[in-house]
């Protein structure tokens, strides 16, 4: 089930994750008027207490619907193609400014386990597999389900909605064993379809203070 804008928001405003406290303060209070309900004495019915019985009818039926709209978004989310988009940044001392050394776009991932392990495994292979030295930490954004920017649905030739997940790492030096003819640029790879097994290598002559969009990438690619 693919949800239209609306629906990504009520997701966003609605989730349980999002607002744990009040969905238990609800949950609390709704068992609570279930129990006093069901436990007044027959000489307290009145007009209101009868009211109650399709309120919590109706509330039960919604939650039922609310709980199974959730499941049925995550399965569809979790069954969309995962790709990873991983960029290593380095921290120059000498002039106090970031450098984006390194960025791969839309990679193929297996799974969210596989992220860190996969994003080392590309910087070894975009570095002619030299040891990369970083620091303990690195910037992971929540992952975000979006249209590939390369890869088309065999039955529809359209672009496919993926699940992109995007990390950075921080490097403590900047000294790879590169091809001399790279070496000092900013690396990119694109296009890296697992399909037709080959990607795109653009080194740009000189290294931003961060990293590219993969629509700057594209349209350095163009220019």
């Amino acid at each position: 089930m693919k949800p239209n804008p609306f629906n990504k928001f009520l997701i966003t405003q609605l989730s349980p994750s999002q607002n744990k406290r009040v969905w238990a303060i609800f949950t609390i209070v709704l068992i609570a008027l279930i129990l006093v309900l069901k436990l007044l004495p027959k000489y307290f019915e009145c007009w209101y207490t009868n009211l109650f019985d399709p309120i919590i009818s109706i509330t039960t039926v919604a939650i039922a619907i609310y709980i199974w709209y959730f499941q049925q978004y995550n399965y569809w989310k979790e069954s969309l193609p995962k790709r990873l988009t991983v960029h290593f940044v380095y921290f120059d001392k000498v002039t106090k400014t970031n450098k984006a050394i390194l960025s791969c776009y839309e990679a193929y991932l297996a799974g969210a386990s596989d992220v860190r392990a996969w994003s080392q495994q590309i910087g070894l292979q975009m570095t002619n597999k030299s040891q990369l030295d970083f620091y303990p930490y690195l910037n992971s954004l929540q992952p975000v389900i979006k249209k590939s920017t390369f890869d088309l649905d065999e039955n529809t030739n359209k672009l496919f909605d993926i699940l992109l997940y995007e990390v950075t790492f921080y490097l403590r030096s900047d000294e790879f064993k590169l091809r001399q003819e790279i070496k000092g640029k900013y690396i990119i790879w694109l296009d890296n379809n697992p399909v037709n097994a080959e990607n795109i290598e653009l080194p740009i002559d000189y290294q931003p203070n961060k990293p590219f969009t993969i629509e700057e990438a594209i349209a350095k690619i163009k220019s």
